[in-house]
């Protein structure tokens, strides 16, 4: 019989999904906040950067980077809001959408204030670099796509030299 309790589960906030339905575990953390959030957010900030592996410490809520308009009240979730392109250097998965490498660095060097500072946007872009997930042009490219050029370009040399 379809439509049974046990057959539906509850992945988060006003998300569900069938039982029959096999989902990772990325894709039961990341989805709900990107179907609540809207088609244009995306897992960013320090969540995009400890799943790069470009940082340690796993964070304590999801970062999600959302339009300007949406607000939140699940302390889960860590919004960060910005009028910036949404699209640029995002990864769309089946359920979801997260920063890629070098859009991570930007986000993070871009909103450092909001994510612990420079010399964490600092210590991802140098471990990317190091560990070649990207190269130092991947990330002045992307930045002057968003518009985020001189965020790079200030700390240019703390991120090419080590």
């Amino acid at each position: 019989m379809v439509g049974r309790k046990k057959d539906i589960i509850k992945i988060g906030s006003d998300a569900y999904h069938h039982a029959g339905l096999e989902l990772t575990l990325d894709e039961q953390e990341f989805a709900p906040p990107c179907l609540l959030f809207g088609s244009d957010a995306y897992i960013g900030g320090a969540t995009a950067l400890y799943k790069n592996n470009l940082i340690d410490q796993p964070p304590h809520q999801i970062w999600v980077i959302v339009p300007t308009n949406v607000t939140n009240h699940n302390s889960k979730y860590r919004l960060i809001r910005t009028k910036a392109d949404l699209q640029e250097g995002v990864e769309q998965h089946k359920w979801y959408r997260i920063a890629s490498p070098e859009r991570a660095i930007v986000d993070a060097f871009h909103f450092q204030t909001k994510l612990g500072g420079l010399e964490m946007a600092i210590r991802a872009a140098r471990t990317a670099l190091r560990e070649k997930v990207i190269t130092a042009r991947d990330i002045l490219q992307l930045a002057k796509k968003i518009g985020w050029e001189k965020d790079i370009l200030r700390n240019w040399e703390a991120i090419t030299v080590e």
